[in-house]
């Protein structure tokens, strides 16, 4: 979060402070997945935990020298759980799912990046749009952000006739009420990362439950390394995937369209239409093309041949 952000943060704190924020009808615990978080990781952990009733941190198989990292949250009051090697961002949040079925149940489960913070009244905003969405008749399945780093989502029209539906909403920043886990509709492991959210978001509407957007709820999220590459002649700014995640991104979508384009076709078009824009870029800005290739192509074939799991136990390279 940066100066201007944490400004616009201890501001709307103050506010929520003066005017009595009501409490939840039920328990909100914030479910983190972190892998080797970043030295910011405490200090956006702070932000977060007056705003829910307890914070689980899953440690994905982080690198031992970040154990005073997660000592130091777990003196703050987080709920530290330990994964003994890195099993992916849908491994992680369903860790954190169990251990918060054993805390209360209803609940909602607020899922975040390790690497993302919200604004002050994220939450508040988010069960009031959830709360209304039930009265208008809506089966809500999560609340997603409506923009992020001030900038709106993509929307996929509208339910209930005034809550927007988010075209693919992401996964920090969610908020699910418990019921969806008790049909059991859970992160899918097989991904390992990229693409959950939006193969749980396309699950739960598949049974029913409807994604919607928090009225006014903005997410604070690092889009990660950004770089700059010649295109045409100009220089043009990029966000750099390391190759494992152009390979993830690709499998994945794979995955998806074997799973929802039947089913949703007007939605995989668009979808597809976006994943293969942002490959592009990727490819031809990139300084090593051969290996962003080797990527793809990897990715697609073990997308087609459902190989799931993680990079480093077998894939088609």
């Amino acid at each position: 979060m940066d100066n201007k952000a944490f400004r616009r943060y201890k501001k709307g704190l103050s506010f929520l402070k003066d005017n009595d924020e009501a409490p939840a009808p039920r328990p909100v615990f914030a479910i983190v997945a972190a892998f080797n978080p970043d030295a910011e990781f405490v200090r956006r952990f702070e932000l977060l935990q007056p705003h829910v009733d307890k914070v689980i941190v899953v440690n994905d198989g982080s690198d031992q020298r970040y154990a005073e990292t997660f000592d130091a949250i777990s003196e703050l009051g987080a709920l530290v759980i330990h994964n003994l090697r890195n099993s992916g961002i849908a491994t992680a949040l369903n860790a954190g799912v169990r251990r918060a079925l054993e805390l209360a149940n209803p609940f909602f489960a607020l899922t975040m990046d390790q690497d993302s913070s919200l604004d002050v009244d994220y939450v508040r905003r988010a069960i009031s749009t959830y709360e209304a969405a039930r009265t208008a008749g809506v089966n809500v399945g999560l609340v997603s952000a409506e923009t992020f780093n001030g900038v709106p989502a993509l929307k996929d029209g509208f339910i209930g006739g005034t809550f927007g539906v988010p075209f693919d909403p992401w996964q920090s920043g969610m908020l699910v009420p418990s019921e969806v886990f008790d049909t059991g509709v859970w992160f899918n492991e097989a991904y390992f990362i990229d693409n959950v959210d939006s193969e749980f978001a396309l699950r739960i509407k598949a049974i029913g439950y409807a994604p919607i957007m928090g009225e006014g709820c903005n997410l604070n999220h690092n889009l990660g390394e950004k770089r700059t590459g010649k295109f045409f002649g100009r220089q043009v700014e990029y966000t750099y995937h390391a190759p494992k995640r152009i390979y993830y991104i690709t499998r994945n979508s794979f995955f998806l369209a074997q799973d929802f384009a039947v089913k949703y076709p007007k939605w995989f078009v668009r979808k597809a239409f976006h994943d293969i824009l942002n490959q592009a870029v990727r490819l031809v800005l990139a300084e090593d093309k051969t290996t962003v290739v080797r990527m793809i192509v990897a990715g697609a074939k073990d997308g087609l041949a459902r190989r799931a799991g993680r990079f480093e136990d077998g894939h088609a390279v």
